[in-house]
């Protein structure tokens, strides 16, 4: 049989139903365009939050917090990372850097007000968290002491620029009470001030109310806030978290899972990438199987259809009767004979 004869043939069956043709194409047309539009704007929807979350940081760091792995909230079971714990996670596999964090307690920056309450974060020199996101000025150095590098907001409270902040000296004043928004909570300790220069200044978005500053000015401020000796609240307290830098995404897995058989926390941007790119395969997959039934449905309707059309008798009652048929109940009865035999 040539191709002319079968499209002759195809456009005969497609126009001896119009109405019937017509709506069934409409249906596979209008479902295929669904399936398709759902499948883009979930493809969509997926590469904006990768997005987003890439904008955040780097998927090779995880961050260590100190409490027990798999709690959370109130049921969170606090952990103390010391220095010793430090050296074991250096000593990780695929452990490209780890980086100490202290967090002081709440204060302001005196100069800017009671509206410049900030959040003293001790770091090290080269810290994740430090890296990309200036505005002005420069990030902390090795050997740096009694400097800071403040928010945007911040800047902006101490000089009309944020720019015109860099190489101010201003009072940070440490512990008693301070203004978080519209509500004033009662800080811990008696206050101290603290001289620093403002070394540079970060982009706000990242926080409106930390504050960097070397890892061993805040270790001091945090002691002498308790009393204690920056030695003995390493010991005690220990440091409030660790950012550790994988050699390759690749092997983030594998270093959280160490870290928690050391007994500590820990997250991965890494982690919630995958998870998304698992929960967006899985609702991909349910949309192509919708629209594969649905065409299934629409094949195995049509090819009954058009079985009946070859054999009016095997048409029930209702069915021969709207076509015109002749209904003999006898055909019936013959039929069951012959099934019989």
């Amino acid at each position: 049989m040539r191709a002319s004869d079968l499209l002759a043939m195809s456009l005969g069956n497609y126009t001896r139903a119009r109405l019937r043709s017509t709506l069934t194409t409409a249906g596979v047309a209008i479902g295929t365009a669904l399936v398709v539009l759902l499948i883009a704007l979930a493809t969509g929807a997926e590469d904006n939050v990768r997005r987003s979350i890439f904008s955040i940081g780097d998927l090779r760091l995880v961050s260590v917090q100190p409490f027990q792995p798999g709690a959370s909230g109130l049921s969170a079971v606090p952990r103390t990372i010391t220095d010793d714990i430090v050296s074991q996670f250096k000593r990780i596999a695929h452990v490209e850097g780890v980086y100490r964090q202290f967090d002081a307690p709440l204060g302001t920056v005196v100069e800017g007000g009671e509206d410049a309450t900030i959040r003293p974060q001790g770091i090290e020199p080269g810290a994740p968290v430090d890296r990309g996101d200036l505005i002005a000025g420069r990030h902390l150095a090795i050997g740096d002491r009694a400097v800071a590098i403040v928010p945007g907001n911040i800047a902006r409270l101490i000089a009309p620029t944020a720019g015109g902040a860099v190489g101010k000296r201003v009072t940070m004043r440490i512990g008693g009470a301070v203004k978080l928004g519209s509500t004033r909570i009662g800080g811990s300790g008696t206050p101290r001030d603290y001289a620093v220069t403002v070394v540079g200044v970060f982009d706000e978005q990242a926080s409106q109310t930390s504050m960097r500053i070397p890892l061993e000015d805040a270790l001091t401020a945090g002691a002498e806030n308790r009393g204690l000796t920056p030695d003995a609240l390493r010991q005690g307290t220990g440091y409030s978290g660790i950012a550790i830098e994988a050699d390759d995404s690749q092997n983030v897995a594998e270093i959280v899972k160490a870290v928690q058989e050391l007994g500590f926390s820990s997250f991965s941007l890494k982690q919630v990438v995958e998870q998304i790119d698992q929960g967006f395969g899985v609702f991909r997959g349910i949309l192509a199987g919708i629209g594969g039934v649905a065409h299934a449905g629409d094949r195995d309707h049509e090819g009954r259809r058009r079985g009946a059309a070859r054999h009016p008798h095997a048409l029930s009652r209702g069915s021969r009767l709207r076509r015109g048929l002749r209904w003999d109940p006898r055909s019936r009865a013959r039929r069951g004979q012959r099934s019989d035999h």
